[in-house]
């Protein structure tokens, strides 16, 4: 066909749709089908009895016969195939290992009903910046003669009971499997007022310092990141690096906590300007480590810094 015939044109002109289908993609133009008809607007689809892939899938197996023997092959062994791990690896608690047969729901997914339990929901009255446990209503120790880069840490539960064991057991007995607990427990936190309905442009994990990294073989607050990212949609960004290896915080006061930590974080993004973002760690005591990547991320133009945990020491 030669490049400037009519047949060229008219070739030109057709609707050329993708074959798309459960199994993948193929290469190869389907011209003057259903899809075609359907994307030009004039098949008028039931999407409310099946959705529009299923006819993508049909077009495909209408034009070639094996790919129904794929498509119904593929969902069957995926079928049989959570069967049989159901039935050789039934769910079990990750805190205490029972069987888990009823108590969960969306929140829930992975401990009974017993563990749930345990995790021990942040006291009533509670500071409206740092969750820190206030003295009457207005007052909170941790707050009162400090400025803040953040605009508010929310935590999902308190640092005792069932929630500290699994995080020492995610943390320091590099027990990764913990990870999708953990993120449902966030994923709850954000129900808070404080956090609901904020679009966020990115979730940003506290960094580790390199050699920290190495040593654990982890950064436990970029798991945890990864997990809340799929839940709210929000893209993953490491914004952030530690720049320099600093003594661990657990033992020292706020000052020192605060000298501890001066200067110790730095941009990987030269601008940030206008970005609503969601910092993400598993534990936070007086905030310092949090607020200090909060600092340096509203210099880079940040509009926003909010921040979730796990537990409130």
């Amino acid at each position: 066909m030669e490049p400037g015939s009519l047949d060229s044109r008219r070739s030109t002109l057709r609707p050329r749709i993708w074959r798309c289908h459960p199994i993948g993609f193929s290469r190869s133009p389907v011209h003057h089908s259903a899809m075609a008809w359907y994307h030009l607007g004039f098949f008028p689809w039931p999407h409310w009895f099946l959705p529009a892939s299923w006819l993508h899938s049909f077009c495909v197996i209408g034009r070639n016969p094996l790919s129904l023997l794929s498509f119904v092959g593929e969902s069957l062994f995926g079928f049989a195939k959570s069967a049989i791990l159901s039935l050789l690896y039934p769910p079990h608690c990750a805190s205490c290992g029972s069987s888990l047969h009823e108590g969960l729901n969306e929140e829930n997914q992975h401990l009974c009903p017993h563990c749930w339990k345990g995790i021990l929901s942040p006291p009533e009255h509670l500071c409206p910046m740092c969750s820190h446990p206030m003295v009457g209503t207005t007052f909170c120790s941790n707050c009162h003669d400090r400025s803040w880069h953040l605009s508010s840490i929310v935590a999902a539960c308190r640092y005792a009971g069932v929630a500290e064991e699994l995080i020492k057991s995610f943390k320091y007995g590099r027990d990764r499997t913990l990870a999708p607990v953990l993120g449902d427990l966030l994923f709850g936190a954000m129900s808070d007022p404080r956090l609901a309905g904020k679009p966020f442009d990115a979730v940003v994990p506290v960094p580790l310092h390199s050699l920290r990294e190495r040593e654990r073989e982890f950064n436990q607050s970029a798991l945890l990141a990864a997990m809340l990212s799929k839940r709210l949609g929000s893209p993953v960004n490491q914004l952030l690096r530690r720049v320099r290896a600093t003594d661990p915080q657990a033992g020292l006061d706020r000052e020192e906590r605060m000298k501890n930590l001066k200067g110790a974080f730095q941009i990987r993004k030269a601008s940030m300007k206008g970005l609503s973002l969601l910092l993400v760690d598993d534990v936070t005591t007086t905030g310092t480590t949090l607020d200090a990547c909060a600092e340096v991320l509203r210099e880079a133009g940040a509009r926003e810094v909010c921040a979730v945990v796990v537990a409130r020491g």
